[in-house]
């Protein structure tokens, strides 16, 4: 019976990750992914969405954290995002991992107002991962950017839906250093 139900535990979240991971949209959708555009490849030298090492953008991950219109609530169909980043920030690996969140806003409004809002934005995600996953406070820093920083143009309806995220920075050295990996039984003393 208890390995009958591990091995449907394991399937389940094998299916779920298989779900998220298909997403393949340019923003990191699973933890894996996550922890591969943060702290860069783990066990092989690769390419994430075209991101590699040396092209600058290790570090760095737009997760597709939607929020509606002038809203800083995270919508309900975004939690499964959320919930890859509490679980790459308490992997094995992303667990001495320090971020910074970024909130950005489509171009609808005003600057200030928009600022506020992308902070506010950026407020709820931690807030989020505080209370869910139990993650230090200290561990993630804050950052409204408002309009500025449009991922894709805000002409469009699909645009400014785009422009409306989340992007995590990684605000550690640990992005550099080659983390432990636990399948392979590592022992680290620490």
């Amino acid at each position: 019976m208890k390995t009958a139900l591990s091995s449907f535990f394991c399937l389940l979240i094998l299916l779920t990750g298989s779900a998220l991971h298909a997403q393949g949209d340019g923003f990191a959708s699973n933890s894996d992914q996550i922890l591969e555009m943060l702290l860069g490849p783990g066990d092989s030298a690769g390419d994430i969405y075209g991101l590699t090492a040396n092209s600058g953008m290790i570090g760095r991950a737009n997760l597709k954290i939607e929020f509606d219109v002038n809203s800083a609530k995270i919508k309900k169909d975004a939690l499964p995002i959320a919930n890859a980043l509490g679980a790459a920030m308490i992997s094995p690996r992303g667990s001495l991992m320090s971020v910074l969140l970024k909130g950005h806003t489509d171009s609808d409004g005003d600057k200030k107002y928009n600022r506020k809002l992308s902070l506010k934005r950026a407020e709820a995600v931690r807030l989020y991962l505080v209370e869910k996953f139990k993650i230090n406070p200290a561990r993630i820093s804050v950052k409204g950017v408002g309009e500025d920083e449009p991922l894709i143009s805000n002409d469009t309806k699909e645009g400014k839906a785009l422009n409306r995220r989340v992007e995590v920075v990684n605000t550690t050295g640990t992005k550099n250093v080659k983390m432990p990996d636990p399948k392979q039984g590592t022992k680290v003393d620490w």
